[in-house]
């Protein structure tokens, strides 16, 4: 143990400080109006231990926007997204974004998130991100020895479409 902290403390060293600069930022990251639509779509976490039958599509029901929103990504987010909410005792918002309305009134029914609940949900897709350097630099080790690892992380932890769409409480922090 005391061999592998001596022979990549360099990479600690660096996962610690990049995985605080990212989160530090996930505040400083502008709003985007998709993630209203993810913290929405988490109300599946609760209804996944509850009632997964409710999520069952029949060839017969009308294809919904929940419905549409569940075909084109992943669970994973959804769970993840719902994870933070339940692990502070926020509800699923019941409002989704509506595209055709203006930003005033998606704010006045409820589909803009309070900063409390982006923060928090934001929070619970960036805490992937250290397990992302560290697999990240296991596969640069791998493939080139401790500097390509050291550089993999350092390229991707700073890379600016990283740093934004990765800190949103959207896919792509997941992906």
């Amino acid at each position: 143990m005391r061999t592998a902290i001596r022979s990549h403390w360099l990479f600690i060293l660096l996962l610690i400080v990049l995985s605080a600069f990212y989160l530090w930022g996930v505040v400083k990251v502008p709003f985007h109006p998709d993630e209203s639509t993810y913290i929405f779509m988490s109300a599946d976490f609760e209804r996944i231990l509850t009632d997964p039958l409710s999520m069952v599509w029949e060839n017969e029901d009308p294809l919904s926007d929940v419905f549409r929103y569940r075909l084109i990504d992943a669970p994973l987010t959804r769970y993840l997204l719902g994870l933070g909410r339940a692990l502070i005792g926020l509800p699923a918002p019941a409002v989704d974004w509506d595209w055709s309305a203006s930003w005033e009134a998606n704010q006045n029914s409820g589909a803009l998130p309070n900063t409390r609940m982006l923060l928090i949900e934001r929070l619970a897709i960036a805490s992937l991100f250290p397990l992302c350097l560290l697999l990240l630099y296991l596969i640069g080790l791998k493939l080139g020895g401790r500097l390509m690892g050291i550089a993999t992380i350092l390229l991707f932890s700073l890379h600016p479409l990283i740093l934004l769409h990765t800190r949103r409480a959207m896919a792509e922090g997941v992906l």
